[in-house]
């Protein structure tokens, strides 16, 4: 990512969302920043914000990945109620620091960004595992469906689940697990690469207060930095 841009998210992080965060220069984000006040001004908010599924998984080895690639990226749907510290769900497992600690305690992935990744591909004919494209495909914690997504949430934005708070500390930086998982070898069509450059990676959380919660589960509140 450009130093000056993770400069301004230090310092200006009420006015930037994800998109501003991930986009690079080119033809397509600049149309897509032209959409981002519709994108806004179409969002429910607060109000009609609710977290339709949760996930969580455990450490495994993929054999047929890059030299036998440990990953937590294969989650399982919870059920009942749902307890988070401040390193995230208490049955979820990262296998490396880079993909956890308490400033990416939570992944959160849009399930409408699912839609928009097929439609990508298949324009271009690069290969891909479509049948992976469904939560939670990209090993996110929480799915919505509601609006939220990488032009509607804002570093800083804090929302309560439950007895819990969580806050908005950065956009996800794809890594090649998502390549391997979704069989997408092409260099020039990388799924890692293509999200990141469409802003729709996902973003990450800290656990500001650890408590429970059972989904789905509407959000409470948002508190903006």
């Amino acid at each position: 990512l450009r130093p000056h841009i993770w400069l301004r998210c230090v310092l200006e992080p009420d006015r930037l969302d994800m998109g501003d965060i991930l986009s690079t220069e080119d033809a397509s984000v600049r149309e897509a920043r032209e959409n981002r006040a519709k994108e806004r001004a179409m969002a429910p908010g607060p109000t009609g914000w609710k977290v339709d599924k949760v996930f969580a998984g455990k450490i495994r080895s993929y054999d047929k990945w890059y030299r036998g690639a440990r990953s937590g990226i294969d989650k399982k749907e919870l059920e009942g109620q749902v307890e988070v510290d401040e390193l995230g769900i208490l049955e979820d497992q990262q296998a490396r620091t880079s993909h956890g600690g308490t400033g990416r305690a939570l992944l959160h992935f849009a399930q409408e960004s699912y839609t928009r990744i097929e439609a990508i591909y298949k324009k271009s004919g690069a290969e891909i595992d479509f049948s992976r494209l469904i939560a939670p495909g990209f090993g996110e914690n929480i799915s919505t469906s509601c609006g939220m997504n990488e032009h509607t949430v804002c570093i800083g934005d804090e929302f309560e689940l439950g007895s819990a708070t969580i806050r908005v500390t950065q956009p996800r930086a794809p890594c090649f697990h998502l390549n391997h998982r979704f069989s997408c070898q092409d260099r020039k069509n990388l799924l890692s690469s293509t999200v990141e450059a469409h802003c729709m990676a996902g973003w990450l959380y800290a656990v500001i207060k650890p408590g429970r919660f059972k989904v789905p589960l509407q959000i409470a509140n948002r508190r903006s930095a």
